[in-house]
């Protein structure tokens, strides 16, 4: 995932607060030889930050973009790639049942195309152990970029986030922020600690309707975002050669 600027909160600054933050949390959740997935890893901004603390933890890496995999390859250093493995969501079926301890993803389930949202929660029920964890920070409405790719906006295309997740996993804690800034994110964002439902507590319910297009609705605050490219243009800043 790219964080980028809202507002004034340059991608840097985003960059240092919630990696800062999140490791807080992840140092609770994560044991010595974990098994680690990093579901939306994007360039590795966390990722880089376990491989480095934890010097025998594994970490797989799934994310739907090919570029962002790429990004990620360059960006982890070199001394920890062979405990990183990276996968494309439709090759994610190659990490193997029950095998992951402690599962994360930020700011990306929101995104998730609709024909694909139950799939990928689904995913991470499979590869998850029993009683493995799973953490999510997340926006509360559905959304995506616009057709110029400079706002994210609040859709309804008939997923209930919370409703399909808390089909396959048990929800254990809000997990708090203390940052002004994270304490803002808050107001629009979930911040949950789940873990595994083996089996699942009901029978899988479809998600269906959503081929019909997209209602708009309002999103509960306005969020200014620059155009990718200068995203991707702080990525190849921050990233070492």
């Amino acid at each position: 995932m790219i964080l980028s600027d809202i507002g004034t909160l340059h991608t840097g600054y985003r960059w240092e607060v919630e990696t800062e933050e999140q490791m807080a949390h992840f140092r609770r959740w994560i044991k010595q030889d974990a098994v680690v997935l990093d579901f939306g890893i994007g360039v590795g901004r966390v990722s880089k930050e376990i491989l480095k603390e934890f010097p025998r933890v594994e970490v797989n890496g799934v994310d739907e973009s090919k570029r962002m995999l790429t990004y990620c390859k360059k960006y982890i250093p070199r001394e920890y790639r062979a405990r990183l493995h990276l996968f494309h969501f439709d090759k994610m079926r190659k990490i193997k049942d029950n095998s992951v301890d402690f599962a994360f993803s930020l700011h990306v389930l929101q995104h998730v195309e609709a024909s694909k949202f139950q799939k990928a929660v689904q995913e991470l029920h499979r590869v998850i152990k029993p009683g493995g964890l799973l953490y999510l920070l997340n926006m509360h409405n559905r959304c995506t970029f616009d057709n110029y790719r400079t706002h994210i906006t609040g859709y309804d295309d008939g997923i209930d986030q919370l409703k399909v997740i808390r089909q396959y996993f048990q929800e254990k804690e809000d997990v708090p922020y203390t940052s002004d800034y994270m304490k803002e994110i808050l107001k629009i964002c979930f911040s949950k600690l789940f873990s595994k439902i083996s089996p699942c507590s009901s029978p899988p319910q479809s998600v269906g309707g959503f081929t019909t297009g997209y209602k708009k609705i309002n999103a509960p605050v306005a969020l200014r975002h620059k155009a990718l490219a200068d995203s991707l243009q702080d990525i190849k800043r921050l990233t070492p050669l």
